[in-house]
């Protein structure tokens, strides 16, 4: 009894691992660094960087934004995304921003999986009612990849 509950075991890490080895982090790499929302109602492409190779099935992104000092007074969505095959918006994630026309700041952070397509590219949507010039800022980074 006690042999088959060690083989068991012994597969089900052997599966894990397997699983776990087509994940691969890298040093964190900067695609924008505190942006300022300054861009509303806007879509913005960048470059994944070459740290993630060309066979990676997926990204992983670490997103995180911090907002204070600004109105309106209202929770909203950035939008992060790579585009599918014919162009559209495909494969979306977001992240919440809180803005305050007071001294009070709010920050959120995600870690996000992306599918990595053709063009190498991830886009950010900023939401239409972000003021020009506020005092939210914006990060993104590649932090990882599958294969």
């Amino acid at each position: 009894m006690g042999f088959n509950v060690a083989i068991r075991l012994l597969l089900v890490l052997g599966v894990i691992q397997v699983i776990a080895a087509r994940w691969t982090p890298i040093a964190k790499t900067k695609i924008i660094t505190n942006m300022l929302l300054s861009y509303p109602g806007v879509t913005e492409s960048y470059m994944i960087p070459h740290a993630v190779p060309h066979y990676a099935t997926d990204v992983l992104f670490y997103a995180s934004v911090e907002c204070g000092r600004t109105s309106p007074q209202a929770s909203q969505s950035i939008t992060i995304f790579t585009k599918g095959p014919r162009g559209s918006p495909r494969y979306k994630k977001y992240l919440l921003v809180h803005s305050y026309p007071q001294a009070a700041w709010s920050f959120n952070s995600d870690n996000m999986w992306l599918p990595l397509t053709r063009n190498r590219r991830v886009y950010v949507y900023y939401p239409k009612a972000m003021k020009k010039n506020t005092g939210c800022r914006f990060s993104l980074d590649a932090i990882g990849y599958k294969y």
